[in-house]
């Protein structure tokens, strides 16, 4: 029979079904550690930078932000993610970095979002996180 379950198609699965597959919560992923401080320097600097005193991009404060987000980023690069929630934090940075490249509110926001690669894309972040809206980052 064609498309038949057999015990070797199981355990040669098994290892996907794990990672995705439920996490005690207390399960500690160093992927979410790194993830999480970038995320906040993301934001951070979001914050900084609308301030009427921060008008310079180049201040020392703003610089100093940049760091932690990058040193945060090569963390997480060089971190394989072992939860569920980790794989879903990598997908999300996946899609910040090669998902549309318009904002929301720009009119072609939509039409990049409905290109096969990013729908693909997407379709992974929302398998692993149970989310279906897009990431916002």
């Amino acid at each position: 029979m064609k498309n038949q379950i057999t015990r070797r198609t199981l355990m040669t699965a098994a290892p996907a079904v794990a990672l995705c597959g439920a996490a005690p919560a207390a399960q500690h992923d160093p992927f979410l550690v790194h993830y999480r401080q970038w995320i906040e320097a993301r934001a951070e600097w979001r914050r900084v930078i609308q301030l009427p005193e921060h008008d310079d991009w180049e201040s020392p404060e703003v610089k100093a932000i940049e760091d932690i987000e990058q040193d945060a980023f090569d963390r997480m690069s060089l971190t394989i993610p072992t939860t569920p929630e980790g794989c879903a934090a990598l997908a999300s940075v996946i899609w910040e970095w090669h998902g549309t490249g318009f904002i929301p509110t720009a009119p072609e926001y939509d039409e990049e979002c409905a290109l096969p690669q990013n729908r693909i894309l997407l379709n992974l972040y929302r398998a692993l996180s149970g989310e279906m809206e897009i990431p916002d980052l």
